[in-house]
């Protein structure tokens, strides 16, 4: 079960998958989609969020560098890495 006002901050989403997400979690309270590193750290240290999603396909991130802004910080929030293969989210 989904909890109401989830804060999603979301890492390189296109706006095609950044649309496909908020209309399949209907319960977004705070929505951020990011793009770049000095984002991410001030949005991981100025804000709580209750899930990062970490969008591997579109990234010229590297992931470990997203992740490190969150070790850094020592928040506990769940960081999630995803990956699209043809029409198959991994």
């Amino acid at each position: 079960m989904l909890r109401k006002n989830l804060r999603l901050l979301a890492i390189v989403f296109s706006k095609e998958d950044e649309r496909f997400l908020y209309s399949q979690l209907n319960n977004i309270h705070a929505y951020k989609n990011i793009n770049n590193l000095s984002d991410i750290h001030s949005a991981v240290w100025e804000s709580d969020w209750d899930v990062i999603l970490f969008n591997h396909d579109k990234s010229c991130l590297d992931y470990s560098a997203a992740l490190n802004v969150l070790k850094e910080s020592g928040k506990d929030i769940p960081f999630i890495i995803g990956s699209r293969l043809g029409d198959t989210i991994c």
